[in-house]
């Protein structure tokens, strides 16, 4: 961030998902990580009626 011009508060304010908000690629690979994880730990998303 701090290449691209952004602010030092800025910078200093972000956090991890927000670099991975930033960028396509790690999105994808955060949310597959995500599935496998609530598929390994038997995880229900939503209104289970």
């Amino acid at each position: 961030m701090t290449y691209e011009g952004a602010s030092k508060s800025k910078v200093q304010k972000a956090n991890k998902m927000d670099v991975i908000q930033s960028d396509k690629s790690l999105t994808e690979i955060y949310l597959s990580i995500i599935k496998e994880m609530a598929i390994k730990y038997d995880v229900s998303i939503g209104d289970a009626s």
